[in-house]
């Protein structure tokens, strides 16, 4: 017996989930010594030893389930459940390996072969394991119940959303209820030899199926008042688990027709929405043509699509009768059409690249307009429209062809070089649209020297030609010179008359609307204010001179050149203008000042104060009038 008494202390000493390995050598063992031992090789003694072996697994197995409460957290009671498999699978295993070596011993020993009852060897075993199918059972209810209830639990929508949702908590909350009296249970649940068990474990059975029916009714309910078949496969997968539950599963079983029939409608919408508008398709406005009818197409097969895949994962039953196999028809017929338009479009893009993209590629990076004079890029939208379409069709997962796909590697120089292009042609543009006669002369040599440069663009270099981005290169850096000299001159043109409206705005005479000044004091405020007005002009005047100056240094003409001269002209005139206009303006309002009409509106004070005296016979006038 010392073999075995070996192999008996490794099935105390082992992790029990490591203990299937133990159960051959221990059986061959006991065989060896049924055959060789003339003490042990009665039934009476086997019993006894098989007797001993399973009470001891089973021991170990309570140990093993029991490390943990096994109603101590029910949140998470996937552990347990694995823990009370893993608990089954072993003592399977073991029994299994018995029947195995009980047939054994029956073909090597024929006199004497294993001629026990089985319920004398595994009667208690066969409780326990009884025992853990209930208790797993349980547990599995439990991880099912509890997807009802928590922050995580069902929520169903539409229009009895609120009130299912409240169905489903309070069932949870029923459920929670009847799993206290195992929560508080004083036995050990494991126990085989406690009966309280038993009837504990009938009583929960009995209000699961009742809570089973109610929640079958509420998943009844949700599902007749979802709108579309892919929100009651939604609404099934909430309650993932459940399903599985003969109550819950047998009232379903109804809806199966109901399922169908919406789906079969579905099917009837989908081909008449493709017939109606195969020919032109409803296509985003970013979308490309061709691409954006394949995803208009696919837009089309989805929700066909994913229906019948959850149809075939469900019971074949389902798909077996009569309207499960005219869906499925259907479903085909849609598929292959759909199938069929998506490739047709596929191929139809595939022939226009072939007879366009290379011709394309060959044309002018630019062109001119002859009369205008603007400029354009010249990169087709054909080739706009082949980098859309590769790039959408690349993201729906199609093979591209490899004409279009050596175009498409080229995108990202091709945005660049567009991009640089389009910059320097609205600058081009820009000189042409807002230069004016009087400035053409000054910049026209660089003008020309930018045609000379910009002429390869729209003669010699095409979208393959090699050394496009030195002429981009070159291009820029002197359209940018002629917009920069420009805007400069533009520029101090503009501070030029900024100075002369401040001019302008600032009279040379002024008063106090309220106010009546004698003609000294009149006299002195007005040559006050006109020596400060005079100082702010001169200063004005040396800026004048500085804004011409610094047009004349950023062109870099001769200041004695005709062109020149005529720019200074043109300048002067619009000086002339702005001290016209100071004038004007200053005259303007001592007019109103004066006027009987003006002075009555406004009510203003008389501006000056002239008194009349007798002097003998004549009236005089102080201080006197008619004289400077």
């Amino acid at each position: 017996m010392e073999p075995l008494i070996n192999h008996l202390n490794r099935l105390t000493s082992d992790e029990f989930s490591e203990l299937i390995p133990v159960f051959k050598p221990t059986m061959h063992t006991l065989l060896l010594v049924w055959k060789n031992s003339k003490f042990y090789n009665t039934p009476a003694r086997l019993v006894v030893i098989m007797r001993e072996l399973c009470n001891t697994l089973i021991d170990q197995a309570c140990i093993y389930v029991a490390s943990e409460p096994l109603f101590e957290n029910t949140e998470e009671p996937e552990k347990k459940v694995e823990s009370l498999k893993q608990c089954l699978k072993v003592c399977i295993t073991f029994k299994t390996t018995y029947f195995d070596y009980k047939a054994k011993a029956a073909s090597e020993c024929p006199s004497n072969p294993w001629r026990f009852q089985n319920s004398a060897l595994f009667a208690r075993l066969d409780l326990f394991l009884e025992r853990c199918h209930d208790v797993l059972d349980m547990m599995q209810t439990i991880m099912h119940f509890n997807r009802l209830g928590g922050d995580r639990g069902v929520e169903i929508g539409g229009t009895k959303g609120k009130d299912l949702t409240a169905s489903v908590r309070q069932t949870h909350i029923d459920f929670e209820q009847a799993l206290q009296v195992f929560r508080n249970a004083t036995y050990d649940i494991m126990d085989v030899e406690c009966k309280q068990f038993d009837a504990d474990f009938y009583n929960f059975q009995s209000q699961i199926k009742e809570l089973e029916r109610r929640l079958a009714s509420v998943i009844t309910q949700a599902f007749d008042d979802s709108v579309t078949v892919l929100m009651r496969f939604k609404l099934l997968d909430s309650f993932e688990g459940m399903l599985e539950r003969e109550v819950v599963q047998t009232d379903l079983e109804k809806k199966n027709s109901d399922l169908l029939n919406e789906y079969a409608a579905d099917l009837k919408q989908v081909q008449e929405i493709f017939l109606l508008c195969s020919d032109m398709p409803p296509i985003n406005d970013n979308a490309p043509p061709r691409a954006g009818a394949v995803t208009w197409c696919r837009a089309l097969m989805e929700p066909v699509q994913e229906p019948m895949d959850r149809f075939k994962g469900m019971s074949q039953q389902i798909m077996n009768g009569e309207e499960g196999k005219e869906c499925l028809r259907a479903y085909s017929g849609i598929l292959g059409q759909l199938q069929q338009y998506e490739q047709q479009h596929r191929e139809e893009w595939a022939h226009e690249i072939d007879n366009t993209s290379a011709e394309k590629l060959k044309q002018s990076l630019l062109r001119k307009d002859a009369a205008s004079g603007f400029m354009s890029v010249n990169f087709d939208p054909a080739l706009v429209c082949l980098l859309r379409e590769t790039k959408y069709f690349l993201l729906l997962n199609l093979e591209v062809p490899e004409s279009a796909m050596s175009i498409f590697e080229m995108a990202e120089t091709y945005r660049q070089q567009t991009g640089n292009l389009d910059l320097i042609v609205n600058i081009y543009n820009s000189i042409l649209e807002t230069v004016l006669d009087v400035e053409r002369p000054l910049i026209q040599q660089k003008l020309d020297n930018i045609d000379k440069v910009l002429l390869k663009g729209q003669t010699r270099l095409n979208w393959k030609a090699t050394g496009i981005n030195e002429f981009i290169q070159q291009s820029m850096t002197l359209v940018k010179e002629l917009k920069g000299q420009l805007t400069d001159m533009k520029s101090n043109v503009s501070k030029s008359q900024s100075t002369l409206k401040a001019w302008s705005d600032s009279l040379l005479i002024d008063r106090k609307p309220n106010k009546t000044y004698s003609v000294d004091e009149f006299v002195q405020t007005t040559n006050t204010l006109q020596a400060t007005r005079k100082k702010a002009i001169e200063r004005g005047s040396s800026e004048l001179h500085t804004d011409i100056e610094n047009s004349n240094k950023v062109l870099g003409v001769s200041k004695t050149k005709a062109e020149w001269q005529a720019y200074v002209d043109y300048v002067n005139g619009i000086i002339v203008e702005g001290l016209a206009r100071v004038a004007v303006r200053s005259a303007q309002y001592l007019r109103d000042q004066l006027d009987k009409e003006e002075v009555t509106e406004k009510e203003l004070s008389p501006l000056l104060e002239v008194a009349m005296k007798l002097a003998g016979k004549a009236a005089v006038f102080e201080p006197p009038l008619g004289k400077a």
